[in-house]
């Protein structure tokens, strides 16, 4: 076997992961066997809707979509340990086929806000198809997130994540947090609460929460459907034999394209910033100065506003065909994060 042989068995994995990655899934029964089996309960019909492009972050911008009809926010259910409701599951379904209602959809207001200040959020579940929440479940709108570079940090080893822990902000950097453990003993590294520990099990958690489908990982064909949930328990299914409806073979493939997904670029710098820079570096300074301006308290601090907050004010005053930093505050710390990170469940 030459070398081209396993890069050429490689690519086709890549393929194939691309071609799932796009795939719109059908309801169950079809006559294409292997794209049925969606819902009965779903948010999605496949994960490019979820995701823009190859693996970008979402398309939906709060304040000019609406998130009842935007696959890319998703609400998740659950109580202050994290188990799911007990109609509703972990995750707001709002389509269903086969006679399986739709739980609800996503509805969203704005409380007014001091001057200065974006628009509060207040979050809710509209007309709910099987009776209300449990009064212990909480509801979390969460964007999906750009999928940039995400095989990178599979590589990283536990060692280093370990190192790294650091609960009380120690340090003093202003960044606190500890590794999550989950019950199996791994370390979760994937999905908005590191809940995931391999691409291969934060891919099946998609595929059975967003889309209703069923992998080696995640058995059940009825995806999120809880027991309460009749009509979706007794629904057509797309698996043979006890055969999940994500085959094995395009599993494989779908992991094999996430771990190809490049890394984001490096973030660009304006020609001001460029001029900037350079000039402070031709600066004369003695040692002390420098020292100073390494630490952030320079001697040579220029009195134009720093980067963003000339643009930061012209959005607050109305650019609703942008996300903005006001819209990205009023979603609170998830679109914060799925607007700045760049490699994620």
């Amino acid at each position: 076997m030459t070398c081209a042989a396993p890069a050429a068995a490689r690519d086709l994995d890549v393929a194939i992961g691309k071609a799932t990655f796009d795939r719109l899934w059908v309801q169950a029964p079809a006559s294409t066997k292997s794209a049925d089996g969606l819902g009965p309960l779903y948010a999605a019909r496949s994960c490019a809707s979820c995701h823009a492009g190859s693996g970008g972050r979402t398309t939906f911008r709060l304040g000019r979509d609406d998130p009842a009809g935007h696959p890319g926010l998703v609400i998740r259910f659950g109580d202050a340990s994290g188990t799911p409701d007990p109609t509703y599951g972990a995750q707001l379904q709002p389509a269903g086929l086969s006679g399986a209602a739709g739980e609800g959809r996503a509805a969203v207001r704005f409380d007014p806000a001091a001057h200065g200040m974006p628009p509060r959020p207040r979050w809710s579940v509209e007309d709910l198809g099987y009776g209300a929440l449990s009064a212990e479940t909480h509801a979390s709108p969460r964007v999906a997130p750009s999928l940039a570079g995400i095989g990178l940090l599979a590589r990283v080893s536990e060692a280093e994540i370990l190192k790294r822990e650091d609960p009380d902000d120690r340090n003093g950097d202003g960044v606190s947090g500890r590794v999550a453990r989950l019950a199996s003993g791994e370390i979760g590294r994937f999905g908005w609460k590191a809940s995931e520990p391999t691409l291969h099990a934060q891919a099946a958690a998609a595929f059975a929460l967003d889309l209703g489908l069923s992998s080696d990982l995640r058995p059940d064909p009825a995806g999120d459907c809880t027991d309460a949930q009749t009509a979706c328990r007794f629904a057509p299914q797309g698996s043979q034999d006890g055969e999940p409806e994500v085959a094995p073979a395009l599993m494989a493939g779908l992991v094999a394209f996430l771990e190809r997904r490049p890394a984001p670029p490096a973030p660009a710098t304006t020609r001001r910033q460029d001029v900037r820079r350079r000039g402070m570096r031709r600066l004369p300074c003695a040692e002390p100065c420098a020292r100073r301006r390494r630490r952030g308290a320079g001697l040579h601090r220029s009195p134009a506003p720093r980067h963003g907050r000339g643009s930061r004010r012209r959005r607050r005053r109305g650019r609703g065909d942008e996300p903005g930093v006001a819209h990205r505050a009023a979603l609170g710390p998830v679109a914060r994060a799925g607007a700045r990170i760049r490699a994620d469940a």
